[in-house]
């Protein structure tokens, strides 16, 4: 196998793993079939050089690197250590021929002009510095007529919960506070709302957008519980300075899956899991 892992740039930010990693390894797991149908709509093709930024697992790298086969290459970047390490262990498992790990800066990325067909960058530009900067690289780094795609979520919406309606307002309400608390940039958190004009923005021409929707209905497996329990977790944590005690009982309940009202328990439960996808392609005129 020829995976490996090079220190480069700036040294690692996280040293652990964020809060939400468990819920991102269950919905890479409970999303599989549906992340990897989308994938394979995108301009991808076999003998392609592909760079992942913000590679977090190493799972979109691994069904990366089944589309480019063994003429191709995929190179993945994070500039976690503690995500490095996980993905280096999911590329193992895996056997994952073909894909290279490297600690990066997604700012200051350590290649030459012009060295990919085709840049993948997913769920992370809320936790990007400079969102402006991390694209002009991923652009810099293109082929002329090669592509950038993007999948990000808007947090308000990622995920629709059948919440009773009046607590859902007060969450969204508690959630937008929470971002503005947060960062000076809280739009950050709500990105995949403004996708093709960030492209755009980078020097992209031609930006296409597909929005992708899983529906999860009883009887649920049990990653999926696992995936809509951490989500929830993920929320209430966020929420609970900004809720009132009454709202944060309510919720507590909803979420509790020891409880009878436990969302995800009813037998009535659909959830749908929102995702969008927008790439766009360097000119083929680029210097």
């Amino acid at each position: 196998m020829s995976t490996q892992i090079a220190k480069r740039g700036s040294s690692a930010k996280q040293q652990s793993l964020p809060d939400y990693a468990a819920n991102l390894q269950a919905f890479h797991v409970e999303f599989a079939n549906e992340l990897r149908a989308m994938l394979q709509q995108l301009p991808i093709a076999p003998g392609m050089q592909v760079l992942e930024v913000a590679a977090g697992d190493g799972q979109f790298a691994i069904w990366l690197n089944e589309l480019v086969g063994t003429e191709g290459k995929v190179t993945a970047v994070d500039i976690s250590r503690a995500w490095l390490k996980e993905a280096t262990v999911k590329l193992e498992d895996q056997q994952a021929d073909g894909v290279e790990l490297q600690q990066a800066d997604a700012t200051q990325l350590p290649f030459d002009d012009a060295s990919f067909d085709f840049v993948w960058c997913a769920q992370s530009l809320y936790s990007l510095p400079r969102i402006g900067d991390c694209l002009a690289e991923m652009r810099r780094v293109l082929r002329p007529g090669g592509t950038l795609a993007i999948l990000e979520n808007d947090s308000l919406h990622h995920l629709l919960l059948p919440w009773p309606v009046d607590l859902e307002l007060q969450i969204h309400t508690a959630q937008l506070r929470a971002f503005r608390a947060q960062s000076r940039q809280p739009a950050r958190f709500y990105a995949g709302r403004w996708l093709s004009r960030l492209l755009r923005k980078a020097g992209l021409q031609r930006p296409q957008e597909r929005c992708f929707a899983s529906t999860r209905q009883q009887p649920l497996s049990n990653m999926a519980e696992r995936y809509f329990s951490t989500y929830v977790q993920g929320v209430r944590e966020r929420v609970e300075p900004w809720l009132s005690k009454r709202a944060l009982r309510r919720l507590d309940q909803l979420i509790d899956p020891d409880h009878s009202r436990c969302l995800w328990k009813q037998s009535d439960f659909v959830a749908v899991c929102i995702d969008r996808v927008v790439w766009a392609q360097r000119s083929r005129r680029a210097k």
